[in-house]
């Protein structure tokens, strides 16, 4: 009974320092003074002023015949290859099939998807990045 405990104290040590070990080697692989994109020092530094800030609620127009796609422009042109496409997945629409939409059908949804989706999205732009939430379930994306 006795050697079972001891082997039990052993195998925990063992594991300790081994998780122990693991974490200070890793910290030794980091880049001396690297800074996150949030790193208040990376914030600071001057750049020039992006041509667009894209920070507030974003949501899409749709469309009369498509609530959950971006509907295309009036006069919108594409290439040959595009346009196969484009008629095949409008095809597949009109007899109530998915085309294409691997992504769409997944959850959580990523981009480009949940952008053209019926819920809104907030986004925040820093110098350094871009962080989008998504209405639907809450999905953040950077």
């Amino acid at each position: 009974m006795e050697s079972a405990r001891t082997g039990k104290r052993i195998i925990a040590l063992v594991v300790f320092s081994v998780i122990f070990a693991a974490s200070d080697v890793s910290a030794q692989f980091q880049p001396p003074g690297a800074l996150g994109a949030l790193a208040p020092a990376n914030l600071a530094k001057p750049r020039p002023k992006p041509p667009f800030d894209l920070t507030g609620t974003w949501l899409h127009g749709g469309g009369a015949d498509n609530g959950f796609r971006f509907s295309p422009p009036p006069g919108f042109k594409l290439t040959p290859e595009a346009q196969v496409h484009f008629d095949a997945a409008r095809k597949a629409q009109a007899e109530g099939k998915v085309y294409r939409d691997d992504i769409g059908q997944c959850w959580p949804s990523g981009v480009p998807i949940m952008m053209t989706r019926v819920w809104p999205i907030a986004m925040i732009q820093l110098p350094t990045a871009i962080f989008m939430i998504q209405e639907l379930m809450n999905t953040m994306r950077f």
